[in-house]
């Protein structure tokens, strides 16, 4: 198994496990608050249902109780020979907008002397069985069970007694005839398709049912055993089975309560609902939950995957270096620097041991090819320094003989000249391979520079090379070896004017910051091919005819030597090689020698 795959199941484990748990025991817990809430809310219903339903029942109640005290009923006394009385119970029933069917006023015999309804007048009123017996403001009112009284549909008619005013004894009834349907109505306007209303009365029956039950066949007057709570208290209840409802049901139970002038019907409200119905939120809440567990996997995964792949990526790839550099080639580049902590820094550590060790390898491979190249030169300075000292000195005698004719002298001065060249060649090849030590000094950059191109002026002025200096560098001074930069810069102009065609540009920058001092020679010349840029400072590797491969090897030697660094480019502005070398401000207290 691999390092990322086992990090990442360890990380799965160690932050998935926890989360799933704290997760599970959050919806166990919301679960728990949202059924004794959805148990809250079906009871706090059932109780604004038996209140809105009592409030109407009241409103009957009082109806009755107070126009039964009219002065319009002494009427009664005289058998509404004027029909007063029959006017008022026609007028009000118009003004209550058809909850009332009919009103009827009754003498001691039962029979109608007023009514609502004219063919009732003068016939004895039969009523069905009495009901409940309520009291309101210490009067009573019977309700007798909904039933067809002297209309078509079913009415709850209430009774109260009708005293004199003048006499304080009764004189009749005063009947009123709710319609039974409006009350239904109500009913029906307190529930939903998945939410039924039943009322069960003193008698264990039903009072009064809303549409979804009446459907079923439930109606009044059917026993309520079925529905009665199973606990006296209780206030919330789960019914497994209930006619009417098919499987397990929520029940809300409220019950009729006495009110300040009146007493309660004593009915019990039941507020019924498929438990489906009523904990669908619940089940929608586990899906959400189900929806963020899911969620927070793949979040967990992501950052697990991308954890692992941060602390195994840098190990990865230093395992793979490490392969590579006991494998004969090239040496491999250094991995990218990543990774948290510890593992960061092993990275770190490591690619500074291989940059050293490559950096070790290649100045040995140097040092290896500049003493074998000091052996060979040595020797060649020996051998060949004695007879150009003595074809340059049987040159000068030759010259200084008069009888040599002028073709001669044109050849002694060739010979001259030629022996001069071959010994600065012995003399470069000495100084490349000899150790010299820094006798460094502060410096000035700027004055070197200039002074290099004095030298150098004929050299440009004969070839017609245009040469520009933009000395940006605020502080030109730096702590080196005067001479043997001026080498330096030397070796890289004489290369440039010796590539440049006649009318080459050469631009000479500087720039600086605290620490360091960079200068750039650019040229317009054509320019070092791509392959021979990282070639190009070793020694004996050239790039024009005629030339040795020691001068930028030199100057590299040199500038190693100060601590800096030299790097080639390509010169965007004038198209040719552009060299920027980077000195240091100050010197280690024991510098290099180049």
């Amino acid at each position: 198994m691999s390092l990322r795959r086992l990090l990442a199941i360890a990380f799965l484990l160690v932050s998935l496990v926890p989360a799933l748990a704290l997760t599970l025991l959050a919806f166990v817990s919301s679960r728990s608050a949202l059924l004794a809430e959805i148990g809250h809310n079906l009871s706090l219903s059932a109780s604004a249902a038996a209140s809105d339903i009592d409030k109407q029942l009241f409103e009957r109640l009082l109806n009755a109780t107070t126009w039964n005290h009219l002065e319009v009923m002494e009427d009664l006394r005289l058998g509404d020979v004027d029909k007063r009385l029959s006017r008022f119970l026609m007028e009000t029933r118009l003004h209550h907008q058809g909850i009332y069917l009919a009103l009827h006023a009754l003498d001691h015999d039962g029979r109608v002397v007023a009514s609502t309804q004219p063919a009732a007048l003068g016939k004895p009123l039969t009523l069905p069985p009495e009901w409940i017996t309520v009291t309101i403001s210490d009067e009573p009112v019977t309700l007798f069970h909904p039933q067809p009284i002297s209309a078509a549909s079913p009415s709850l008619a209430l009774a109260s007694r009708i005293h004199s005013q003048l006499t304080q004894t009764q004189i009749g009834t005063l009947v009123l005839e709710v319609d039974w349907q409006h009350l239904q109505n109500a009913l029906d306007r307190l529930t939903t398709p998945s939410r039924q209303l039943l009322a069960i009365d003193h008698q264990a029956r039903i009072a009064a049912v809303s549409a979804g039950l009446r459907a079923q066949g439930i109606d009044h007057g059917q026993s309520a055993t079925p529905w009665l709570p199973i606990s006296h208290d209780a206030r919330v209840e789960v019914r497994t089975v209930l006619p009417g409802f098919a499987g397990t049901t929520l029940a809300g139970y409220a019950r009729s309560s006495d009110q300040a002038r009146r007493a309660g019907t004593g009915w019990t409200f039941v507020l019924l609902q498929p438990e489906r119905d009523a904990t669908a939120p619940v089940r929608k809440m586990a899906w959400v939950f189900v929806a963020l567990m899911a969620a927070l996997a793949l979040i967990v995964l992501a950052v697990s995957l991308w954890i692992a792949g941060a602390i195994s990526r840098p190990i990865r790839a230093l395992t793979e270096l490490t392969q590579r550099l006991t494998q004969p080639g090239p040496a491999p580049v250094s991995p990218p620097v990543g990774g948290p902590g510890e593992i960061s820094e092993l990275t770190r550590s490591f690619t500074r041991m291989v940059d050293d060790v490559q950096t070790a390898q290649r100045a040995l491979l140097q040092a290896s090819r500049l003493a074998a190249l000091g052996e060979v030169t040595a020797l060649l300075a020996h051998e060949i320094r004695t007879p150009l000292g003595i074809l340059r000195s049987s040159a000068q005698l030759l010259g200084t003989d008069a009888d040599t004719s002028s073709e001669n002298r044109e050849l002694l001065t060739i010979i001259n000249s030629e022996t001069q060249r071959l010994n600065r060649l012995v003399e470069t090849l000495l100084d490349t391979t000899r150790a010299r030590p820094l006798a460094c000094t502060q410096t000035d950059l700027h004055a070197l520079i200039n002074h290099a191109i004095q030298l150098l002026f004929a050299q440009l002025r004969d070839r017609q090379i245009q040469i520009k200096t933009r000395f940006s560098a605020v502080n030109p001074s730096i702590f080196a070896d005067p001479e043997q930069l001026t080498q330096v810069l030397l070796n890289l102009l004489i290369n440039a004017i010796q590539v440049l065609p006649q009318q080459g540009q050469i631009h000479i920058t500087t720039a600086d910051d605290p620490a360091a001092l960079t200068i750039q020679i650019a040229d317009s010349g054509r320019g070092i091919a791509e392959p021979l840029r990282s070639q190009i400072f070793e020694p004996f590797v050239f790039h024009r005819e005629g030339g040795l491969g020691l001068g930028l090897a030199v100057v590299r030697s040199i500038v190693q030597a100060h601590h800096g660094n030299i790097q080639l480019k390509h010169c965007p502005t004038l198209g040719g090689a552009l060299f920027q070398i980077t000195l240091p401000r100050t010197q280690p207290t024991a510098p290099m020698s180049p």
